[in-house]
């Protein structure tokens, strides 16, 4: 539901809004989270705008009531927890996603969150998909053992990019893989996708789909921008594959 600035009051101020974090990149409006310890900074709302002070003051009162509950003692309880607040599949599929490809963004920035009017916050849509299959290096994102979201979390938000300040991460989402039922849902969907859309088969099968119809332009576009073979790229920034063809760069993101 689009709000207008004449919704101040429930039900109609409940929704919608698009948040985003994005971290260095933020604009206007900016909300803040009351629990400041455990929200994320340079929260930035897409839509509404313009976002009455009504509506900004609501906001942060429901995400502080969330991440309340997230933190809470009773954080895993289906009532008292966090659940009434977020759209928890979700949130699962976010974790999924991130993981898959180890993208070197995530838990960090480029995470987007809506939420309808009478509904939950909602993670998604998946967002900012360049730094991932063994492309990035920092956070240790190039690996394919381990966890991001506890990189993350151990490196403290260090970039590893030069010129670039430190941000402390979120912890939304490691706080929600210490719930034993958040992980048993993930499991769960896990293996679902295993078996359908995220099966090697499947995989495969995208590779080759979405490859095709670029290979012509992919020609064009590194003859004229020699760029394959470096393993940094830009210089001293993200780490990369340096296969010298387009080709073997697909091979290596496959292999990956």
């Amino acid at each position: 539901q689009q709000l207008k600035e004449t919704d101040v009051a429930l039900p109609t101020i409940s929704g919608g809004y698009i948040f985003k974090f994005e971290w260095q990149a933020v604009e206007e409006p900016e909300v803040e989270c009351l629990s400041a310890s455990h929200c994320w900074a340079d929260l930035e709302v897409v839509d509404p705008v313009p976002l009455n002070v009504e509506q900004e003051a609501w906001l942060e009162q429901h995400l502080s009531g969330f991440a309340d509950a997230l933190f809470g003692d009773s954080f895993g309880d289906p009532s008292a927890g966090y659940a009434p607040y977020i759209d928890v599949g979700s949130f699962v599929d976010q974790v999924i996603l991130n993981e898959l490809g180890r993208e070197m963004d995530a838990y960090i920035r480029s995470q987007h969150f809506y939420k309808d009017r009478d509904g939950k916050i909602f993670a998604g849509p998946i967002w900012d998909r360049d730094l991932t299959f063994g492309v990035g290096g920092s956070f240790e994102n190039d690996q394919i053992e381990g966890w991001q979201y506890e990189q993350t979390a151990r490196d403290g938000g260090g970039t590893g990019i030069p010129g670039l300040a430190r941000n402390p991460g979120n912890d939304w989402f490691p706080r929600l893989m210490q719930d034993p039922g958040f992980v048993a849902t993930l499991v769960a969907r896990w293996r679902e996708l295993r078996q359908a859309q995220l099966s090697d088969a499947e995989l495969d099968a995208r590779v080759d789909r979405l490859a095709a119809p670029l290979a012509a332009a992919a020609a064009r576009n590194f003859a004229k921008w020699d760029i394959l073979a470096p393993e940094m790229v830009p210089a001293n920034m993200f780490r990369t594959t340096t296969e010298d063809t387009w080709e073997g760069q697909v091979a290596s993101m496959r292999s990956w």
